[in-house]
């Protein structure tokens, strides 16, 4: 695992390549986990808002034709991330809240979007 330190005072640029362009769309996930939380699933994904400056963890749901929200990760928070190549995962961590720290490990369904999130990370404007 490659442990990488963001520098908090600085905001994260949004790539040019956003993941997808529709109003609906959004990196494809293999698990998101969280303090309690797991989510998987074949439709998982997670979309970046530019506007909240968050990620949004959204399952589809075939009955409504709609996605689902199911937890926000806001970039703000996001102050050091580690990563392995191997299987597509990133672990990103925030500060320490009572006796937790604020932690959610991600897996990507493909190595794209693996990439495009974890370039996110680095470039710092």
């Amino acid at each position: 695992m490659v442990n990488l330190q963001i520098p908090p005072s600085q905001p994260i640029q949004l790539l040019e390549e956003k993941p997808g362009k529709g109003r609906n769309s959004g990196w494809p996930m293999k698990l998101v986990r969280t303090h309690g939380k797991t989510f998987v699933g074949p439709t998982l994904n997670l979309k970046y808002d530019d506007e909240t400056k968050s990620f949004y963890v959204r399952i589809y749901d075939a009955d409504s034709s709609s996605y689902v929200l199911q937890d926000r990760i806001e970039l703000r928070k996001i102050n050091r991330a580690l990563k392995e190549d191997e299987k597509c995962r990133i672990r990103v961590i925030g500060s320490r809240v009572n006796t937790q720290t604020w932690t959610y490990d991600l897996e990507f369904s493909d190595r794209k979007s693996y990439n495009a999130f974890f370039c996110m990370l680095l470039h710092p404007t």
